[in-house]
């Protein structure tokens, strides 16, 4: 009988431990996956699936997912960060986001570049820095970048990896 009790108490202080560490966590962060956090970004942004258009909430959660290495969240918050969507715009913001996109060899790394070219081109008025991007975009296969590079042939100059003159600059 006495075992029994100790057994059933056991028992007891297990289940409440399990009920007391569930509540008390209730209001802990739970671990999101990039992924998570960018298709509720998505949502936010579009007001799909039930979600209010809210470009600020959209913004935050494609941050998060972007510290994570989700390079749609560094595109798309990039992008919100040039034109001043759901965030403040900050073009220097922009660049971070968009420089590490730009360091892969593939199609999303190619677009960076030539985002690169316009942000120097347009934005900051550094052609020679413009050029520099551009003809690194030019390379991967970006038309865009081609043709601007052939509009602006004084600047069209084989310049160092522009990545390496930006770090020199921070």
């Amino acid at each position: 009988m006495k075992r029994c009790i100790v057994i059933s108490l056991a028992l007891l202080a297990f289940a409440t431990a399990g009920y007391a560490a569930e509540v008390c966590n209730a209001d802990a962060p739970k671990f999101r996956s990039a992924d998570e956090l960018f298709q509720e970004g998505v949502n936010y942004y579009s007001g799909m699936n039930g979600y209010p258009v809210n470009a600020a909430k959209a913004a935050d959660l494609f941050y998060q997912a972007a510290k994570k290495g989700h390079r749609d969240a560094q595109s798309i918050l990039a992008d919100m960060c040039l034109n001043g969507e759901g965030v403040k715009k900050n073009v220097k913001e922009a660049i971070v986001w968009y420089e590490r996109l730009a360091e892969g060899d593939d199609a999303t790394a190619t677009n960076a570049q030539a985002r690169l070219g316009k942000i120097y081109d347009k934005e900051l008025g550094d052609k020679s820095k413009a050029a520099g991007w551009y003809r690194k975009a030019a390379e991967g296969g970006n038309r865009a970048a081609k043709q601007w590079l052939q509009r602006n042939k004084e600047y069209d100059m084989k310049m160092e990896n522009p990545k390496s003159e930006t770090k020199k600059n921070r």
